[in-house]
């Protein structure tokens, strides 16, 4: 029940701190369906987060490589694969990390390959309003 914030983002990639005692996460995003955001011609009602590429968790002097998003069919959280380049969450996808260092901190980055568009909330399109 603890919010992570990234600690840093460049090109597409987002760094995350990690306590020692977190072995699971949720990768919370905005999330949109196809039918809201495109029109009603497209008849897709999936709610698309984030396109998740590389998953790569520093500990210590050791990096992991985390495929469990790229492999595993029956994630919570994920959408079907339809690509072996990234998977797209549905804005609220569990991730786990395995088995972790106690007391350790660990970075861990995400490759963000693709994301949104989103349908705007009703309070974002009022400020865009009156700045425009």
């Amino acid at each position: 029940g603890v919010i992570i914030h990234k600690a840093r983002e460049h090109n597409g990639y987002v760094t995350f701190m990690i306590p020692g005692n977190v072995e699971s996460l949720r990768i919370i995003s905005r999330a949109s369906r196809p039918s809201d955001v495109i029109g009603p011609f497209v008849d897709d009602r999936r709610y698309f987060g984030v396109a998740i590429d590389e998953i790569t968790l520093f500990e210590g002097k050791q990096s992991v490589s985390i495929t469990s998003h790229k492999t595993d069919a029956e994630l919570d959280g994920w959408l079907n694969a339809t690509s072996e380049n990234a998977r797209w969450t549905n804005g609220n996808a569990l991730l786990s990390l395995g088995k972790r260092q106690i007391n350790s901190v660990a970075m861990l980055t995400l490759h963000i390959h693709a994301a949104g568009p989103y349908v705007m909330s009703d309070a974002a399109a009022s400020t865009r309003q009156k700045v425009a």
